[in-house]
């Protein structure tokens, strides 16, 4: 998207209006922004950051600010993106259809998790990534293990 490129590359008005957004309340903005403004790994939108986890009316929204947390060293996501791995939506909400809706809060979670880098959700992105109908789950969960157990290579040879 352009508006997360533009922040990215430190457009005021582009953080700011993804700063809007965070706190609009539609689902889909929502958590586009904040995944957008997580990937600036700025410490001043913490505070957004745990309010959107603690108080969003969406769990997508939620996971998105877990996985914001995580890249800024905070992990207090990790127990609800742990049991989103096995989210089923129960209804279609206007046109988002269970399928899409149970794979998107996934893929979310997925990515929380990757990103919070905790080993205790190995097993459940190795039943992801192993049970998965759907290619785009199997891929964002290999991802998460290869984020996860590459963090504790890189802590070993630090160390």
């Amino acid at each position: 998207n352009v508006l997360e490129a533009m922040a990215i590359h430190g457009s005021e008005y582009a953080i700011d209006a993804l700063h809007a957004s965070a706190y609009g309340g539609i689902g889909a903005e929502e958590t586009f922004a904040i995944n957008a403004l997580g990937l600036l790994r700025k410490p001043e939108f913490r505070k957004l950051f745990r309010l959107r986890l603690e108080n969003s009316l969406h769990v997508e929204a939620k996971l998105a600010a877990a996985r914001a947390l995580a890249l800024l060293g905070d992990r207090r996501g990790f127990d609800l993106a742990l049991a989103s791995l096995t989210y089923r939506a129960s209804e279609d909400i206007e046109a988002d259809t269970i399928e899409n809706r149970t794979r998107r809060v996934r893929q979310l979670a997925a990515q929380a998790l990757g990103a919070i880098g905790d080993r205790r959700a190995l097993p459940g992105l190795a039943r992801m990534m192993n049970e998965a109908n759907d290619p785009r789950l199997q891929v964002v969960a290999a991802k998460a293990v290869l984020d996860i157990v590459n963090r504790r290579v890189v802590r070993r040879a630090a160390g």
